[in-house]
């Protein structure tokens, strides 16, 4: 799926978290506005985890399912991101004016019509 930026948007953490399958994190609160995302904790790091990839063993604890990146997407209004994966009101796409990838929030984008 294609979208359009309709609105600039610029990564709000320069240092994100990435972690692999298997990692242990510590769990804190979920985000208030982006529901399903936790903020977590590893032995270098921390950041914004989908619970989609984390294995719960407790409130407080658990394990990464999966390779993870933190990373966002920095895209200019009328750029075209090219949908990868999308988990809780983010995708993870491509820009396809600078190649870069990462999580973009959807209430910045709008589905464009793709010619067949």
């Amino acid at each position: 799926m294609i979208f359009n930026v309709i609105k600039k948007y610029e990564s709000q953490y320069k240092n994100p978290i990435i972690v692999t399958r298997g990692t242990k994190v510590d769990i804190g609160l979920q985000d208030e506005q982006w529901k399903g995302w936790f903020f977590c904790k590893t032995q270098n790091n921390s950041g914004w985890i989908p619970k989609q990839i984390i294995d719960f063993q407790s409130n407080t604890e658990g394990y990464i399912n999966k390779n993870y990146s933190a990373k966002e997407l920095d895209a200019d209004t009328n750029d075209i991101i090219e949908k990868i994966e999308e988990l809780n009101g983010w995708i993870w796409g491509i820009n396809k004016s600078t190649k870069e990838e990462g999580w973009i929030p959807l209430e910045v984008l709008q589905k464009c019509i793709e010619n067949t």
